[in-house]
Order: structure tokens, then sequence, then C-alpha cells
């Protein structure tokens, strides 16, 4: 639903039309708006419907304010869509709405990639869990001896386990590092009742696991490749204490990276301008 109001100040009709919100209705709708002349536009944040307008609306002369829905809540009982179009339309026209922060597409992106990442870590540490409590159901304490069960260590005894070996005396002398001097307690955390069934799901369990692995990995090479406009940044931020690399990242993902005196639209800025740390 598009309502629009005659100029403020101005007589005329408020004119609303419905869209379909496949691509070619949007492109019709912007037709329109475009041939209406009109230079502002706001429009609800409603979960992520709003984006199909915004996107097809972007870049094409408008200025765009997307509005908390708080903002133009409708009196109990009085809520229909041609009503909310209007209140909308009138409340920009009177200046009375506050802008919600959208990023431009660039910066977009690195968000939705960065926080895929933070999905596929926390779908990694479920997997690590499963495979946590498969030892237990097979009376295998690994874990006593080793602190990451998915170490370089736990993963060698692991793989054994898969191929068949069953051995504590053989899978213990696998351990490599500082665990060496761990292997009596690992020995003795090995004498469990592993079988055929625990062997199938620690393999499915510990394929997914390194398939999850190989994913983020992919996906930081990815982020890293599209940060790189934003070293400058990025090096500033990590002068910052407890700041590293991957905190940087977020920051800019979740706030964005401009430059004083940049013509985008007010919303929280990360300005970055000197290497001081904040106080």
């Amino acid at each position: 639903m598009v309502c629009v109001l005659p100029p403020d100040g101005t007589k005329g009709t408020v004119v609303r039309k419905t869209y379909g919100t496949f691509r070619n209705d949007l492109g019709r709708m912007r037709g329109w708006l475009k041939m209406l002349r009109e230079t502002e536009i706001a429009m609800e944040s409603t979960g992520v419907f709003w984006w199909p307008a915004w996107i097809v609306l972007e870049g094409q002369g408008f200025r765009l304010l997307l509005v908390n829905p708080a903002q133009v809540k409708a009196l109990q009982g009085r809520k229909s869509d041609k009503r909310d179009a209007k209140r909308i339309a009138e409340f920009l026209q009177d200046g009375r709405l506050d802008a919600s922060f959208v990023p431009p597409p660039e910066i977009r992106h690195l968000r939705q990639l960065l926080r895929y990442r933070l999905s596929l870590l926390y779908q990694r540490t479920q997997v690590h869990n499963h495979i946590r409590d498969l030892f237990e159901t097979a009376s295998l304490k690994l874990s006593s001896a080793a602190s990451d069960l998915l170490g370089v260590s736990g993963r060698r005894i692991i793989e054994a386990m898969i191929a068949g070996e069953d051995s504590p005396e053989l899978l213990s002398a696998r351990l490599r590092g500082s665990l060496q001097k761990k292997k009596k307690l690992a020995r003795e955390s090995l004498k469990g009742y592993i079988n055929e069934f625990h062997r199938q799901m620690l393999d499915m369990h510990y394929r997914q696991y390194e398939f999850i692995c190989k994913q983020v990995q992919e996906l930081e090479t990815e982020i890293s490749r599209r940060m790189q406009p934003y070293d400058p940044q990025i090096t500033l931020l990590k002068t910052i204490p407890g700041v590293d690399r991957m905190v940087a990242w977020h920051l800019i993902a979740e706030l964005g990276a401009w430059a004083r005196g940049s013509t985008q639209q007010r919303a929280p800025r990360l300005l970055l301008q000197s290497a001081r740390p904040l106080e």
C-alpha cells in the first residue's frame, strides 16, 4: 500500500495505490513514484519484508527512511494498511520520523557474512557437544585427559576410532604435544565400550564437524577479502585494548566505517580519525 500526499501547504487529493511484491510489481511502483516526482519515501520496518521495496528504490534519487514500527504505532482498533500508509506519510511530511540505520550494500553484505559465521560457529559447537556425549555413552572419558576433545590429539584418536582401532594403548600413542605427559591417564580414559554403532555415529558427527570448519575457513577468507578497503579503520580499531581483528570486523559490519564529512543518512557512525586509544 503506497500513499502519496499533496505537497505540503497545498490542497490536493491523497493518492493511494496497491502493488504486489514481485519484482515487476515493485518496478511499476518505482516508475509511478518517479512520475509523480516524489523525493522522500518512508516505510515501516516489518521483519525482512521491507527489503524488496527498499532495494528497488535504493539509489534511484529518493531519500529513503526506514521507520521503527513503535514510532508509527496505530491506535488500538484503528490499524489497517490504508491508515498506516497515510499516517506514515503525514509523519514524514511533518518531520516527525527518525530514520533507522540502513548501511550501504557493501556493509550489509559484510554484516550477513559475519552473522552467518557466528551461526556456523554455533552449529560447530553443537556437533562438538554431540561427539562429547557420544563418548560418554561409550564410557570413553578422553575429555578427562584432553581439555579440547577436537584438538590435534583428539582428532587423531577419533580418526583412528572411526577406522576401527579400539586398543587404548594404540589410541593413546596418538597423543601429541603436552598431552604425551598424560598418556597413562589417556590410556585409562580410552577403556570404553565402543561398538560399530558408535563408530557410525562418530563418523557422521566428525565429517559434519570437518565440513563446518571448512565452511568457516572459506567464509573468513571471503570476509578478509571484502574487508581490505577498510584496512585503515581496522588498524585504528585494533589500537583499542581488547579489540582484535575479528572484533574490528564486527564493529565495521554493524556500525559502518564512514569518515567525517560523509553524505550518508544520519546514523550511528564509526568515526576513525585518530590512532589514540579511547579513554
